[in-house]
């Protein structure tokens, strides 16, 4: 993962947040969060997230930009994806 334009984490704590992406994207990229304005909305925080930022224009359908999607559970449980919009 050399290059993103957003990561777009499930919504645990920030601290993890951080520390995650900065193990995935040691360059940085931005990094929405949501939960202090959002609490916890479980399985549709990634969702909810993605949608916030294409609603607010910094994603849009079309533009080839590189979003990760980084989800984590508690216990073992940890996913990503890039897809390009």
């Amino acid at each position: 993962m050399d290059h993103m334009d957003m990561l777009i984490p499930h919504q645990i704590s920030k601290s993890l947040i951080l520390q995650i992406a900065s193990s995935l994207l040691p360059g940085g990229c931005p990094i929405p969060i949501t939960a202090n304005e959002l609490g916890n909305t479980g399985s549709a925080a990634i969702p909810v997230t993605l949608y916030r930022e294409m609603e607010q224009g910094r994603l849009s359908l079309g533009t080839q930009q590189d979003v990760g999607l980084f989800g984590a559970a508690s216990g073992l449980g940890i996913g990503h994806i890039r897809m390009r919009l």
